[in-house]
């Protein structure tokens, strides 16, 4: 199962996921001694409690396999061109 064949843009502001896809999001999300910091990750230091994990590939190369092929995977369609053309066309003045 693919994200980009089940992704539903409903509104601006809300995606959803079909239930079965954002199972499959909470199953392989990355054990919490893996995420690292807001700060860690470059997005300034006013959140360091908050923790991420990021869709890059020395980061992806950290998790277990089965993990790493999920969010590969899912980072080639999240953070391709065609989506960001999609997105930016939807939300876009003209």
């Amino acid at each position: 199962m693919h994200a980009y064949s089940h992704l539903l843009f409903l509104t601006s502001s809300f995606v959803m996921y079909p239930k079965s896809y954002y199972e499959l999001m909470r199953r392989n999300f990355p054990n919490p001694t893996l995420l690292i910091s807001n700060g860690e990750a470059g997005r300034g230091n006013n959140l360091q409690a908050r923790f991420v994990f990021e869709l890059k590939p020395n980061y992806l190369q950290t998790l277990p396999d089965e993990q790493r092929q999920f969010w590969s995977d899912f980072a080639d369609w999240i953070l391709c061109d065609r989506l960001r053309r999609f997105i930016i066309g939807k939300f876009s003045d003209s």
